[in-house]
């Protein structure tokens, strides 16, 4: 499930969960500690160099915009997060 800030609420992650499912939520600056330690995390991936399995790349609107994409287990982050399930 790709979802919004809502899904950070924790009785909609744990419905997500509880049916088997895994969730993705983008990771943004208003959670400083948060993005900082994904940020360190994602350091290493980021410095390898673009490919197309992790970057794309949109014109619309008069405009350009490339995204590049990288996926890790929110496990990794749990040393820093205890309060996480």
């Amino acid at each position: 499930v790709s979802i919004d800030a809502m899904g950070c609420q924790t009785e909609i992650a744990e419905t997500i969960l509880q049916q088997g499912g895994d969730y993705l939520l983008a990771v943004k600056g208003n959670q400083p500690k948060l993005f900082e330690a994904v940020r360190q995390a994602l350091a290493p991936l980021a410095a390898t160099p673009l490919c197309a399995e992790t970057m794309t790349l949109e014109k619309a609107h008069g405009r350009i915009d490339g995204r590049e994409y990288h996926v890790m287990a929110a496990g990794e982050l749990a040393a820093q997060f205890p309060h996480w399930k």
